[in-house]
């Protein structure tokens, strides 16, 4: 049984082509997943089409937002244009020779589905081979499965984290016994059978294991120095309760934590392994227990294996004490995002954060003195939220601009595992439908998120109603972007890299601030001389005034 692994492409928001859009991180997934298959005995080969369809100035991955034409395709209607930007793609690795095609796609990103009905409709098409896919959720595959039905295009769906649910499954078919019982797969038999909605979370034990993958394009040179970040996770544990989020306690309890011992041993043999000192962490939480804190930055200390690190963090006082703080910077720690969503109180008791503003503003300035760089996320147009809260947000981020080195603003896209999505009544919510099953046509944005870009499309009970809410979910975003004083986020793939050359290079973050934004604004210059990247800001922007004010964001 031979098996190809391949992470797909998905689409940029700025397009194919572009050195500074294309992934700067090893694929953490398709490590884990090619590690466990191999501890289990399948030979399997792997490959990432992402990053090389994104470093081909030839491709047109925006080709893959319009759903309606790739299930034209899949029904059977000549499309030469989509197909050959598919065969662009695939010309890139080998395909022939293999029995079984895992093909790994993110629903995190614009046109996820109708990359996976083109892309696999073609590949079964040409090579006739088995087809597994995963990675996207189960919301998702259900309606990705309302085009497929009848049409023997792909044979398994994976649901959750993968790596039990394949070896399962793939045993399962090489010693011919029943898969009946495999959790989280999702197969076809004349319609398409559900078994368990989702299989077993990330398995904190596997070991990430990139050979096969084209490690070169994933190294950046800054001014001269090659960085190459290696991805890890060691920590699932979320046990909070935040309601927007899918992975908070509404949809599971995740408790698993590697030992903090076996944590640095990984980060050693990887270190070694690939020659790299540079780690991002991509942990639910990393202070999510303050005995773990305290026990991986001891072991990261006494080994001494000067590595630099990046993680997401809670902004808790519990955890994140005085100590810890001084520990965390002493193993390593460079940089922590931190899911602030909003800077309103009100909002953040709503969506049950558990965060005071006050302990929030407090850990900011301390964390910023012990020399972290601090990033926080924020979300826009959450339910219920007023103009009051969009002032206090942007209110309090430029109060604490001096400790709040770079952010990130998205739109709030309500999730089917929520606890929001699940106890919509209590939370207020209405009439929640799939954008996708619904002729929507009363509005059209010219500044933010359309109408199908929306998983699932709501009525606030006690207030806005859909077509006003996305009205006001854009607004938010657009008035939250214009007026905070903390400088716009790079584009993602280039902030990391950046970030841990500055680290490596100096010790007073004075210094290393007034670099960054040094660099960033080389790279935005460089991105703003694009001229199809610069007509889209022009195109979608309804006014010379707010054109104005967003270059000047930039």
């Amino acid at each position: 049984m031979k098996i190809k692994l391949i992470r797909m492409p998905f689409n940029a928001t700025v397009g194919g082509g572009y050195d500074f859009n294309a992934p700067s991180i090893l694929p953490l997934s398709i490590g884990i997943l090619a590690g466990s298959l191999r501890s289990n005995g399948f030979s399997v080969d792997i490959d990432d089409l992402n990053i090389k369809f994104h470093r081909d100035k030839e491709s047109n991955p925006n080709i893959f937002l319009d759903l309606h034409r790739s299930i034209d395709y899949i029904n059977g209607k000549e499309d030469i244009e989509l197909e050959n930007e598919i065969k662009l793609a695939l010309d890139k690795t080998q395909m022939g020779g293999y029995d079984i095609f895992l093909l790994s796609f993110s629903n995190l990103y614009l046109g996820y589905k109708s990359i996976l009905l083109s892309f696999c409709y073609y590949i079964k098409k040409k090579f006739g081979r088995m087809i597994i896919a995963g990675g996207i959720s189960k919301a998702s595959i259900d309606d990705i499965e309302y085009n497929l039905k009848n049409k023997n295009i792909v044979d398994y769906f994976i649901t959750g984290y993968g790596e039990d649910s394949i070896i399962n499954l793939l045993k399962g078919i090489r010693d011919n016994t029943s898969i009946k019982n495999v959790e989280g797969v999702i197969f076809h038999k004349g319609e398409y059978a559900y078994n368990s909605p989702r299989g077993r979370n990330y398995n904190i034990n596997a070991k990430p294991d990139f050979d096969g993958l084209p490690i070169s394009l994933y190294k950046r040179k800054i001014r001269k120095k090659e960085i190459f970040i290696i991805p890890l996770k060691f920590d699932k544990r979320c046990d909070y309760s935040c309601t927007f989020c899918s992975s908070s306690i509404h949809s599971q309890k995740n408790n698993e934590i590697l030992e903090a011992k076996k944590a640095v041993m990984l980060i050693k043999k990887l270190k070694e392994k690939y020659n790299s000192p540079f780690f991002s962490f991509f942990d639910n939480t990393f202070n999510s227990s303050r005995k773990f804190v305290e026990e991986f930055c001891l072991e990261m200390i006494d080994n001494n294996l000067e590595v630099y690190w990046t993680d997401s963090a809670r902004l808790d006082a519990h955890t994140l004490t005085d100590k810890n703080i001084e520990l965390m910077r002493k193993a390593g720690c460079i940089g922590l995002c931190y899911g602030l969503e909003s800077a309103s109180q009100r909002m953040l008791n709503y969506i049950e954060k558990g965060i005071t503003l006050k302990n929030a503003s407090m850990l900011l300035k301390k964390l910023s003195e012990a020399g972290i760089w601090n990033e926080i996320n924020l979300i826009a147009g959450l339910p219920y939220e007023r103009e009051e809260d969009i002032d206090n947000t942007i209110e309090f981020v430029n109060r604490n601009k001096d400790f709040i080195n770079s952010y990130s603003l998205t739109s709030f896209i309500l999730m089917k595992n929520s606890g929001l999505y699940i106890d919509a009544t209590k939370y207020g919510l209405e009439n929640i439908q799939e954008s996708s099953k619904v002729d929507y046509k009363g509005y059209h944005a010219n500044l933010g998120l359309k109408h199908k870009e929306f998983d699932f499309i709501f009525d606030e009970k006690y207030g806005l109603k859909w077509p006003e809410k996305i009205k006001q979910i854009n607004y938010s975003y657009n008035k939250i972007r214009s007026n905070i004083k903390v400088p716009a986020p790079i584009p993602i793939y280039n902030h990391l890299p950046i970030l841990f050359y500055l680290y490596s290079q100096y010790d007073d973050k004075g210094k290393i601030r007034k670099e960054y934004y040094k660099l960033k604004r080389n790279i935005l210059f460089k991105i703003m001389l694009k001229p199809d990247l610069l007509y889209s800001h022009i195109e979608s922007t309804p006014n010379l005034k707010l054109l104005v004010n967003k270059l000047r964001v930039w």
